[in-house]
């Protein structure tokens, strides 16, 4: 045992000879290459203020600082926060220009917010006028920006005419975006739509049949029994003592109110069933387009 334990004191002893003392980490130069470790990190509020912090001690990297410092906002849901700093002066080179890549991130938070208005500057730009491949990359995503905020309101006939509007060439990442929204825009078009009035006068024919109609089943299945089996009772109370049978006016008066319970719960069913296909597909679309805003 002894053996052993010497055995395991030398091995941990010549294992920290051999690798030394642990160097120490760098500390970043700058806040705004500790903004950049942050972000990296995940902490994006965090990202933002040291980003931000950098802008005001060198001004002279305000429009790197705050481009950052937006995109940082973006990423943590914060997306009227990232559109203000990207519309401050302070975003801007010394001629006053946005660059590219700041112009492409304005717009991709402007999505986010609406219905609110895109900046004007999301509606005109041309990648095929761009001198350098990144340059081009920004403008065709600033281009399309339009495109997302009308996919991001469910407003698909737009899609498909602002999609029809974009500048050729498209960029080859516009151009995979396009046709998706252009895929997602026929899927609107076919969502199963069911009819309130109709769903209302199939259960009045055959209770439960508007249920079976908008696609609830089990609901269809038992309401016919849960309406037939009190009317069956009321018939056969009447049948033997006439108008004067208690059974019959107590199970008549059930299946009229489960009837026209039947009726009417079909009818808003169908409008709820609506609704529910068109917030599924909705949240859908929001989650791919949610994707893609978290550039």
């Amino acid at each position: 045992m002894t053996r052993v334990l010497v055995a395991m004191c030398v091995a941990v002893a010549s294992a920290l000879v051999a690798g030394g003392p642990v160097a120490a980490q760098p500390s970043p130069a700058t806040p705004l290459a500790l903004a950049e470790e942050l972000r990296l990190l995940g902490r994006f509020d965090a990202c933002a203020v040291e980003a931000l912090r950098h802008a005001y001690q060198t001004p002279a990297d305000g429009p790197a600082a705050f481009a950052l410092a937006a995109r940082c906002l973006s990423r943590a849901g914060r997306a009227a926060a990232a559109r203000r700093l990207l519309e401050d002066p302070r975003a801007r080179d010394a001629q006053g220009h946005l660059p590219a890549a700041s112009l492409a991130q304005l717009c991709l938070a402007a999505v986010a917010q609406a219905p609110t208005p895109l900046p004007t500057a999301c509606t005109a730009q041309d990648a095929a006028a761009a001198e350098d491949p990144e340059t081009a990359a920004a403008l065709a995503l600033a281009s399309y920006a339009p495109v997302l905020h009308a996919a991001w309101g469910s407003d698909w006939s737009a899609v498909e005419a602002r999609v029809a509007a974009l500048p050729r060439p498209l960029h080859a990442t516009v151009d995979a975006w396009a046709r998706e929204d252009l895929q997602r825009a026929a899927r609107a078009r076919e969502l199963p739509y069911h009819r309130a009035w109709l769903a209302g006068t199939l259960s009045a024919i055959v209770p439960g049949l508007g249920r079976v109609y908008v696609g609830r089943w089990q609901d269809g299945l038992m309401t016919l029994p849960l309406v037939g089996v009190p009317a069956y009772f009321a018939w056969s109370g009447f049948d033997r003592n006439g108008t004067s049978s208690v059974r019959g006016w107590l199970t008549g008066t059930l299946a009229g109110v489960l009837y026209l319970g039947n009726v009417y719960g079909s009818a808003v069913g169908a409008g709820v069933e609506n609704d529910r296909v068109q917030a599924e597909f909705r949240e859908e679309v929001r989650r791919a387009l949610a994707e893609r805003l978290d550039r």
